[in-house]
């Protein structure tokens, strides 16, 4: 009746691994955008705390970023599925990072 050892017919269908890789990369890059979007409009306690949820929250939107950029770069090399879509995810995500946003601004100022 119940078995513990899975079989065939109750698994799910198992996603190509381009489309678990894009995926995963999307996943990252909008965990990224929503935590820029709340270290910048962030209003909770003294200022000092604003200040330490804001940089946590950039230092980790960096890292997501980062994590989609390879993941992207990597779909573009290895799959040609995806290869508009990753693209374009590697572009969204180099572009709203915040690392090349600082950079952009010590660049010019």
């Amino acid at each position: 009746m119940f078995s513990l050892v899975s079989s065939e017919k109750d698994s799910a269908p198992k996603l190509r691994p381009s489309l678990q890789m894009f995926l995963i990369a999307l996943v990252a890059e909008l965990i990224s955008l929503l935590l820029i979007s709340l270290g910048f409009w962030n209003n909770v306690g003294t200022p000092s705390d604003s200040l330490t949820i804001f940089l946590i929250c950039v230092v980790l939107a960096v890292i997501m970023s980062l994590l989609s950029s390879i993941l992207a770069v990597v779909g573009l090399a290895r799959y040609r599925r995806f290869k508009v879509h990753n693209a374009l995810l590697l572009m969204v995500s180099l572009l709203a990072n915040p690392a090349t946003f600082f950079l952009a601004i010590s660049v010019v100022g």
